[in-house]
């Protein structure tokens, strides 16, 4: 289970990071170009005849998302390489440690679908095992609606932990009544927890939040 657990980790850091080169591309040929005074290059043009005529708001707007995915793109390669870094060893102990969670999830599973696995202590995505979380650490717990336009593109059960961590559990438009009843399960399941998105759930988030425990406790 060791192996299993440092290959689902590495494995979902090389997919985020894979989208992550993707999604940057733009603002840093943009940032680029903008550093060296090449604008006018016939690639940089052609974006903003798509996006329209640039301010140099729009320009510094550019140069920071450019900065920061550049930043992300350097912890990703670092948790690639070093997956016991992650957070999930602050959280849960040890690769022996959080290798025995995975052992009880499935030992005591109760529910398993194409997106989470719930067992009788905890809840976990089925193909990130970073997000994993024990329904006693779980704070609140909400169903969060993507739209795009005004349009739904997707449901997601968003559970948030004792250490203000979010994961995200999407699914389709289908499974919205799914969604809720997931949401109910868990909340029942979850004695510390508060259900819905609402502002008493904030308070209860801000009021009993803890700080991660140091990395040197956890490796």
């Amino acid at each position: 289970m060791k192996e299993e657990v440092i290959k689902n980790i590495r494995t979902t850091n090389v997919k985020s990071l894979i989208l992550c080169v993707l999604f940057s591309m733009i603002p840093n040929v943009i940032a680029i170009s903008w550093l060296f005074g090449a604008l006018d290059s016939a690639f940089v043009s052609g974006i903003f005849q798509v996006l329209g005529e640039p301010s140099r708001f729009v320009l510094i707007v550019f140069a920071l998302l450019a900065v920061f995915l550049d930043f992300v793109m350097i912890k990703l390669i670092y948790l690639i390489k070093n997956p016991l870094a992650s957070k999930l060893f602050r959280r849960y102990g040890n690769i022996d440690e959080v290798a025995a969670i995975f052992d009880e999830i499935e030992a005591t599973k109760t529910y398993e679908d194409k997106h989470i696995i719930m067992s009788e202590n905890y809840i976990v995505h089925k193909k990130k095992y970073q997000q994993l979380v024990a329904f006693d650490d779980i704070l609140s717990v909400y169903k969060h609606v993507q739209k795009v336009k005004k349009a739904v593109i997707f449901y997601s059960i968003v559970v948030v932990d004792k250490y203000n961590i979010r994961f995200g559990f999407e699914y389709p438009l289908d499974q919205e009544d799914k969604v809720d009843e997931l949401i109910e399960v868990i909340g029942m399941k979850s004695k510390n927890a508060k259900v819905g998105h609402t502002d008493e759930a904030s308070e209860h988030i801000k009021s009993n939040a803890q700080k991660l425990p140091p990395k040197e406790n956890n490796m």
